[in-house]
């Protein structure tokens, strides 16, 4: 990872969900961002939301079937948010969901969650 990347995680790091929310919902295509034209933040946060909830299913599919979550679940997850949203990262660009909006963004918020629960019950 390079030292521009290493720097962006660490910034969306100390960021909350609500402001990751946001620049995830800055980030969308107009055609995927209802409700992002509302200059009202909580339709914003609402909408990124909602995104992220449908493509949850294909983001799971994927990224728990990537080298690098794998390794980083077998190596036990002890890592700090930054490794783990850059494991995240790695699947997301190493994967067909390279398309997605802000994936530094998304691996972020999805780490959060956890690699354990987000690929728990499927075979890595």
């Amino acid at each position: 990872m390079n030292e521009q990347m290493q720097r962006e995680l660490s910034r969306l790091a100390a960021l909350d969900e609500d402001e990751l929310l946001l620049e995830l919902a800055r980030a969308l295509p107009p055609d995927q961002s209802l409700g992002i034209g509302s200059p009202d933040p909580d339709e914003k946060k609402k909408a990124a939301r909602n995104w992220l909830r449908f493509h949850y299913p294909d983001i799971r599919k994927h990224l728990c079937a990537s080298p690098a979550v794998r390794k980083y679940i077998s190596d036990g997850g002890t890592f700090d948010r930054i490794t783990a949203a850059a494991a995240v990262l790695d699947g997301i660009l190493s994967t067909v969901l390279q398309h997605i909006p802000a994936p530094l963004v998304v691996a972020t918020l999805v780490s959060r969650e956890g690699l354990r629960a987000l690929c728990g019950g499927m075979e890595t």
